[in-house]
């Protein structure tokens, strides 16, 4: 996928100096071209660096946050996935009702930090989003409602 970024990138270059109109393409010179190419690996890897699936920027509440430290000392393997788990069986945290016969379910959770999470929701018909926050008690989470929409 990064070579892919970088030949689409490349192309892109290459049009954009040829259409301006007050530049000759000809004029292009091989080191330009070179600059062009290292300031797109540069950007390329900046956005590996934050990627959102794991080992990146999202994951900084694993390394100094309380309740991700606490859930590891009480034996949870995985406070991501916990966290999600409490949230997932709790679908009557959703707003809204189902339509069409349908059943609201969680399908999407995001742990946005040592507080909060990102959800999406849907009943095969309509869906959302909704941003919540959440604090440890005992073995369980009890979750707020920050804010929460139907998608358009």
């Amino acid at each position: 996928m990064k070579q892919n970024l970088i030949y689409i990138s490349f192309i892109i270059i290459i049009v954009f100096y040829s259409s301006c109109k007050n530049e000759n393409p000809s004029s292009i010179t091989t080191s330009t071209l070179i600059d062009s190419i290292e300031r797109l690996h540069i950007q390329v890897d900046s956005i590996s660096k934050t990627n959102l699936d794991g080992g990146g920027e999202m994951d900084y509440w694993k390394l100094s946050g309380d309740n991700y430290i606490a859930l590891k000392q009480r034996g949870v393997e995985d406070p991501t996935v916990f966290v999600s788990d409490q949230l997932s069986n709790k679908p009557e945290l959703i707003p809204f009702k189902p339509t069409l016969g349908g059943r609201m379910a969680f399908t999407r959770i995001t742990i946005v930090g040592n507080n909060w999470a990102m959800a999406r929701f849907e009943d095969g018909h309509i869906g959302g989003e909704m941003l919540l926050s959440y604090q440890l008690v005992g073995d369980s989470i009890r979750w707020k409602i920050l804010d929460a929409h139907l998608s358009d």
